[in-house]
C-alpha cells in the first residue's frame, strides 16, 4: 500500500520545550491573517492539545478553544505561528504589546472562576467577543482600502486617491528615506496625519521585516534600526 505523503502536514520537529506563540484566522480563499491570541508554554506544541479539549477548570483552554470552535463555525481557518524561545514570558508580553494596537486580542478578555461561573455564559462572552473581533477588522479593512487622500506632500505631488494605506506609507517613506537617509517615526506619522491618516493605521512596525508585528504583513518595505528608527529596505 502506498502512502500518500500529500495527506500529511509537514513541520520541523521542536529542538526546545519552550515557545511563544500567535492564533489567527482568515477566511477560506482570503489571505487576510487575523491575529486573536498570544501564549507562552513550557511544553511545546502539546500546549495546543489542550485548546481542543478546551476544559471548563481551566479558563484560558476554554475561551482559546470556544474562540477557535466558534471561528471554525464562522468559516475561517485558524492557524497557529511559533518560535522557540530562551525568555518566552518576556518575548510573549512583547508580542501582546505590538498586536494590541492593531488588533484585539483574546487575551484581554477576562476570566472567570470557573466554581461560580455558568458555561454557557461564559461560552456566550466568548462568541460575542469573537463576533466583534471580525466585525472590526472587516471595517477598519474597508476603511484603509477606501480611505481618501486630500493633500499633498511638501514637494507638493499629489497622492492617488485610491491608493489603500500601505502604499500610501510607503509614498512617505520613500520621500523621507530618498537617498538612504535614515527614516523617523515622528516624521512618518506627523506626514501621516497631514494627510488625514490615523497614526495607529500607519505604524512603521507594522511595515518591517525584522519587527514581530511587521511578520504578519504583505507589504515590508522598511528595516527597523532601533527604537523609532527605520530605513528603506533597498536601502539595507
Amino acid at each position: 500500500m502506498g502512502i500518500n505523503y500529500s495527506e500529511f502536514l509537514d513541520m520541523e520537529f521542536p529542538r526546545r520545550k519552550e515557545i511563544v506563540y500567535i492564533l489567527y484566522c482568515r477566511q477560506k480563499d482570503d489571505q487576510q491573517e487575523i491575529p486573536f491570541y498570544v501564549g507562552e508554554s513550557s511544553r511545546g506544541i502539546g500546549r495546543f492539545c489542550d485548546y481542543l479539549s478546551a476544559q471548563f477548570a481551566a479558563p484560558t483552554d476554554f475561551k482559546v478553544g470556544e474562540a477557535i470552535r466558534h471561528l471554525n463555525d464562522l468559516g475561517f481557518t485558524v492557524h497557529v505561528r511559533y518560535k522557540e524561545s530562551r525568555d518566552r514570558r518576556n518575548e510573549e508580553k512583547e508580542i501582546i504589546r505590538s498586536l494590541g494596537g492593531s488588533y484585539r486580542l483574546l487575551n484581554d478578555l477576562k476570566g472567570f472562576n470557573y466554581k461560580k461561573s455558568d458555561p454557557n455564559n461564559e461560552r456566550k462572552s466568548v462568541h460575542h467577543f469573537v463576533d466583534e473581533l471580525v466585525q472590526q477588522t472587516g471595517r477598519n479593512q474597508a476603511q484603509a482600502d477606501l480611505k481618501s487622500i486630500q493633500t499633498t506632500f511638501e514637494n507638493k505631488s499629489t497622492v492617488n486617491r485610491d491608493l489603500p494605506i500601505p502604499k500610501v506609507v510607503l509614498s512617505i517613506c520613500e520621500r523621507l528615506g530618498k537617498g538612504g537617509d535614515p527614516i523617523y517615526r515622528r516624521d512618518i506619522i506627523s506626514k501621516a496625519r497631514e494627510l488625514g491618516l490615523n497614526a495607529s493605521s500607519v505604524l512603521p512596525a507594522d511595515y518591517c521585516d525584522n519587527t514581530a508585528t511587521g511578520k504578519w504583513s504583505k507589504h515590508t518595505f522598511l528595516h527597523s534600526l532601533g527604537r523609532g528608527k527605520y530605513v528603506l529596505i533597498t536601502s539595507v
